[in-house]
């Protein structure tokens, strides 16, 4: 019988940098902008101070730069300054990203159910010359959303 061998080799990674940009236990989604870079939209835990959770939009730049963080709901002038349930999304093959969120509205809930968009590599995503995202706004519904789940539809299936 031949011998066996088995060699190693390793390295100390020395320029690394610890981040948590997504954590384990909250929701969120992955897509891409219109380039084929990723993005991720993602609730974040309620905040240490109490104030509810966050969601964000997590977007490459280039590849020089780290990952930037953008509040989502400034993009939406109906979610703006409310606390979000509930989101999910869902993106199609030409790019087009469906969007759907619920909020709190006093007692009860909200649903947001943004009209299809896209988010170009050059895109403004924070301050005034932001993009802004249009959205129907449903009846309030009593109670609290705690999930939502979007399916694909095909011309085909309605």
């Amino acid at each position: 019988m031949a011998a066996s061998y088995i060699t190693t080799d390793s390295e100390l990674l020395t320029n690394y940098i610890s981040a948590e940009l997504v954590s384990d236990n909250g929701h969120f989604v992955a897509c891409t902008d219109t380039v084929g870079s990723p993005m991720f939209l993602r609730l974040t835990d309620k905040q240490s101070d109490g104030s509810g959770a966050v969601l964000q939009l997590i977007k490459k730049s280039s590849e020089t730069k780290p990952w930037d963080v953008y509040d989502f709901t400034t993009l939406v002038p109906a979610a703006k300054g409310r606390q979000v349930q509930a989101f999910d999304l869902r993106q199609d093959a030409s790019n087009r990203i469906f969007v759907s969120v619920a909020v709190v509205n006093g007692e009860s809930s909200e649903l947001l159910v943004l009209k299809p968009f896209t988010i170009k590599a050059d895109d403004v995503l924070r301050g005034s010359n932001a993009k802004s995202l249009d959205c129907y706004e449903s009846p309030s519904i009593s109670g609290t959303i705690y999930a939502l789940f979007m399916v694909s539809v095909s011309k085909r299936m309605c």
